[in-house]
């Protein structure tokens, strides 16, 4: 069109568009800096490749605009094996006159991936520390017997015993 201003016409629709294209894209990345990553939306991995885009009027080096590549198609998967269940948390009962025992095993079977629902003070006589567990749990009391070389037996619940589930009673042999 003669006499009409630069940046008008089909080529100022495109570098408009581009422009508003990359104040949105500027305004998420902002949005998510300043807030994190939502809820549901995928972890970042490895750097994504990357392409430079030019416009006929804009070359390639002076771009500088990166924009992402595009997505991946998903491909068959293979079935994941499912992945082990987490072990059930430990009470951990202090039964010596040791102070702080409970608390520095509990420390030691969090280390080893076992969580500790909490510690404390177990009153009664226990003659060696022992994993007391609930019907149908004898196979993680042993678990947990078999990775502490500390735990000297492992025996069912009783009445009296604090707290339910799985529980480690350490006594005054307990390295810790």
């Amino acid at each position: 069109m003669k006499g009409s201003p630069v940046g008008s016409g089909r080529l100022g629709a495109v570098s408009g568009a581009a422009v508003a294209l990359a104040v949105v894209v500027l305004l998420v990345v902002g949005l998510l800096a300043a807030f994190g990553r939502p809820a549901g939306l995928p972890r970042a991995g490895p750097a994504a490749p990357t392409r430079v885009v030019a416009t006929r009027d804009t070359p390639a080096a002076a771009a500088g605009t990166a924009a992402p590549a595009p997505p991946a198609r998903p491909g068959p998967t293979a079935s994941a094996a499912p992945s082990p269940p987490a072990p059930p948390a430990l009470l951990v009962l202090n039964n010596s006159r040791r102070p702080g025992l409970a608390r520095r095993a509990a420390r030691l079977f969090e280390d080893a991936g076992w969580p500790v629902r909490g510690t404390g003070n177990f009153t009664g006589r226990i003659p060696v520390t022992t994993v007391y567990y609930p019907d149908g749990q004898a196979t993680l009391a042993r678990r947990v017997a078999a990775r502490f070389p500390g735990v000297r037996r492992v025996a069912p619940r009783f009445a009296g015993l604090p707290g339910s589930g799985l529980t480690v009673v350490v006594t005054r042999e307990f390295p810790a």
